[in-house]
């Protein structure tokens, strides 16, 4: 198997391969606009693609595809379903990393796809939405060479409350959380990714996989006006 960036003359073969499969596991639960509007997009690429296009070949078969856009945007992503459950995609993303120096990666996922992306590291940031017909899950992949950034979950407690009650580390705080502020917290996050699209993520070392603090963007009150804020809490970096 041979992953490598597609020519500009075999780009309609990879969106053929993309429309051919988007028909047998998306279409049947999109709406016909969805269809319709996932159609369009298809047609459009074919005549002034600004994607970059990647494709793993078995022979000279292309058997799975992905695009991505300059901002690390990911497009598409398309796997023949005879190579499915084959760590193709993985295969081909991984590839896909190589030629880029920071580790952050977005998606609008399907529903088909989201937990294949779960499974590639990436997080979603806000409930399903719908536009123009199209279901998609935004998620982010975040990663340094020694962290990675996840959503929160209500399991995090533990770990989480092993910092934020500590003294040491909430000593810019008005005092170190109790259990219930915890909670609190942790709960608070995850209405923020549903209601701004973004909040504070676990930093979890990639080593161990254990939880050292969170990091992100919040929406503050700065002089009356609501805006970006960010305050990182670290037991260590």
């Amino acid at each position: 198997m041979e992953v490598v960036r597609i020519s500009s003359d075999c780009i309609s073969i990879a969106l053929d391969l993309a429309l051919e499969v988007f028909m047998e596991y998306e279409a049947p639960v999109y709406s016909q606009e969805g269809i319709d509007e996932f159609k369009s997009f298809i047609d459009a690429n074919r005549v002034n693609s600004k994607l970059s296009f990647y494709g793993a070949y078995e022979v000279a078969e292309l058997v799975g595809m992905i695009a991505i856009r300059d901002y690390q945007h990911i497009s598409l992503f398309f796997i023949k379903t005879a190579y499915q459950r084959k760590g193709i995609g993985r295969l081909i993303f991984n590839r896909v990393r190589e030629d880029y120096e920071k580790q952050i990666f977005t998606v609008n996922s399907s529903p088909y796809a989201v937990d294949i992306y779960k499974r590639l590291g990436f997080m979603p940031i806000s409930a399903e939405r719908i536009t123009n017909g199209i279901k998609y899950t935004p998620m982010v992949l975040l990663e340094s060479e020694r962290l990675r950034l996840k959503r929160y979950e209500i399991d995090d407690f533990k770990a989480v409350y092993s910092i934020f009650s500590n003294p040491d580390t909430m000593k810019h705080y008005p005092h170190a959380f109790s259990k219930e502020e915890t909670i609190n917290w942790i709960n608070r996050n995850i209405k923020r990714y549903d209601d701004d699209g973004f909040g504070l993520w676990p930093v979890v070392l990639k080593s161990s996989g254990e939880v050292i603090g969170d990091c992100g963007i919040t929406m503050q009150n700065i002089n009356g006006e609501m805006l970006p804020e960010s305050k990182p809490s670290v037991k260590y970096i």
